[in-house]
């Protein structure tokens, strides 16, 4: 009675390496099994996909590289209680802002205050965003709920119109915004 007891955890014992070592014999020992076995074999070619798939992520990197080539470049604005900082970012064409700390915060561009043919954006409350610029100009943006106490911002991508900013005519926020967007721009050297 004790020789059949260790002849069943025996067979048990091997059909788990069986499959590890060859497809074909797995596929024997679950034969029976049916059902239960069939994640088992999904298992054993799920390493086997891992190595391909390891070789196109070099080819991901590889793409990561000509990026890379093109110099684009991330600045951070981080959102201060009421205000983000810096105020005024100067970019390049294809370069990225990407605003931070943004917890009860969100970012929107001004509605008629970007260049045209730019993409306007408004990001999520409290999510972090970032937001690629590929038309040269000014763009202006807010804070939403805290636009009534001025938190807004200004991204200068490549050089600007000087003349044309300053003959924008907008009233409260807008206009201080717009003040301190000259005088950044009038300070910055191109």
């Amino acid at each position: 009675a004790v020789a059949p007891e260790a002849v069943e955890p025996e067979p048990v014992a091997e059909p788990d390496p069986a499959p590890t070592e060859s497809e074909p014999t797995a596929e024997a020992a679950v034969a029976p099994e049916a059902v239960e076995p069939e994640p088992t074999p999904d298992s054993a070619p799920a390493p086997t996909e891992s190595e391909p798939t390891a070789e196109p992520a070099p080819s991901t990197e590889a793409e990561a590289t000509p990026a890379a080539t093109v110099d684009v470049q991330i600045h951070e604005v981080k959102a201060q209680v009421t205000a983000f900082s810096p105020l005024v970012v100067f970019i390049n064409p294809g370069d990225q802002v990407s605003w931070t700390n943004m917890n009860g915060h969100d970012t929107q561009s001004l509605e008629g205050m970007i260049p045209e043919g730019a993409e306007a954006w408004h990001s999520s409350m409290g999510d972090n965003y970032s937001h690629t610029f590929t038309v040269e100009g000014v763009y202006f943006y807010k804070c939403t709920p805290h636009w009534g106490t001025g938190m807004g911002g200004v991204i200068v991508v490549g050089k600007p119109d000087l003349d044309a900013i300053k003959a924008i005519e907008v009233k409260g926020a807008t206009k201080r915004l717009v003040k301190k967007a000259i005088k950044a721009i009038e300070a910055h050297s191109f």
